[in-house]
């Protein structure tokens, strides 16, 4: 199968060669493929199937790849699971060598580095803030997403290392490892149903006190919130691609009252609803 070459020359300018941009199962480079720079990848949400010299991994929300040049690689969708992902490329000399030289092998491909929960939200500030930056574009942009990209190379470096080093969990916690992240994914499949952790445990065919525990140990966060979290994320999204109400987003999320959906949504963001959406709308 012949194999696609992007080059940077195409998409990049010489004096800033990098770009950021947003893949979904609708919306993705679906051939093999390489490129002559450096690409970084999160999983914001959802599931994909990740294909790396001949070896397919699963990507699921809260996920880390990179991609160094030439690394032949490709995404595939998974039947019934949208994802969101962020995707950036730059070449070498958009950032230090140092920076570079942090990861485990600069010229291998990291096709999964899986994060905990108070990481995955660190990646979700700093993509936040590239992508915020880029689109902006106000004074000192560049500097700013050079920063912020080095912060996100140091954070996937770390990450791998303690990936590789040993299993936070051990054996036990590793053997249901796969069941506790179908699970995840049924959450993230069923969240506007009044989903209960008995239910999630089910899927697992775990006990819902194991369940619980396993999963605070694989992602920092419990039943609760995790089940919130896909809730607020999804809310967000309507808030900035819909003209729906408050209320209506409110019930199509899986909240079932207003007044609390409008309480966690402002623990969670710092903003009400309807601040969310006109902030959203002035940036973009």
């Amino acid at each position: 199968m012949a194999v696609v070459m992007f080059r940077s020359s195409d998409y990049m300018p010489d004096d800033f060669p990098f770009t950021v941009s947003l893949k979904s199962e609708k919306r993705y480079t679906k051939p093999t493929h390489s490129h002559d720079y450096l690409q970084l990848c999160y999983m914001a949400s959802g599931s994909c199937y990740h294909w790396v010299n001949g070896r397919r991994w699963d990507l699921h929300a809260g996920d880390l790849f990179a991609i160094p040049p030439f690394a032949a690689h490709r995404l595939e969708n998974r039947p019934h699971f949208p994802f969101r992902m962020v995707q950036l490329d730059f070449a070498a000399e958009f950032v230090s060598q140092q920076s570079l030289d942090v990861l485990p092998n600069r010229h291998e491909p990291l096709p999964q580095v899986q994060l905990a929960a108070p990481h995955q939200e660190a990646v979700n500030q700093l993509t936040e803030a590239i992508m915020t930056e880029w689109s902006n574009r106000e004074a000192g942009y560049k500097l700013v997403i050079r920063a912020e990209l080095i912060k996100l190379i140091v954070l996937l470096a770390r990450q791998s290392a303690r990936q590789k080093a040993c299993d936070p969990g051990g054996a036990r916690t590793a053997s249901h490892k796969h069941t506790v992240l179908e699970a995840v994914r049924y959450i993230e499949s069923h969240f506007a149903e009044p989903l209960r952790l008995e239910d999630a445990a089910f899927v697992s065919s775990l006990s819902p006190d194991y369940f619980s525990n396993l999963l605070k140990q694989l992602t920092g966060k419990t039943f609760v919130e995790t089940l919130t979290g896909v809730r607020i994320r999804h809310a967000k999204r309507l808030l900035a691609t819909t003209d729906l109400k408050v209320i209506e987003v409110c019930f199509q999320s899986g909240f079932q009252n207003v007044g609390h959906f409008n309480e966690v949504f402002k623990r969670l963001t710092g903003v009400s609803p309807k601040q969310y959406r006109l902030s959203y709308r002035d940036r973009n």
